[in-house]
């Protein structure tokens, strides 16, 4: 995302780095409001 929050590309699902989870915004926030913190998360 750039500074005002605007998606700078389209590329999700796909590896881009060696950590990042790149996922849909709306997918993001479900989960920034629906998982509690320190949940443990499984990336396969």
């Amino acid at each position: 995302m750039d500074i005002n929050g605007n998606v700078t590309d389209g590329i999700v699902g796909e590896k881009r780095s060696s950590g990042c989870v790149r996922m849909k915004v709306d997918d993001a926030k479900w989960f920034f409001d629906n998982i509690e913190e320190k949940s443990k998360c499984i990336i396969k």
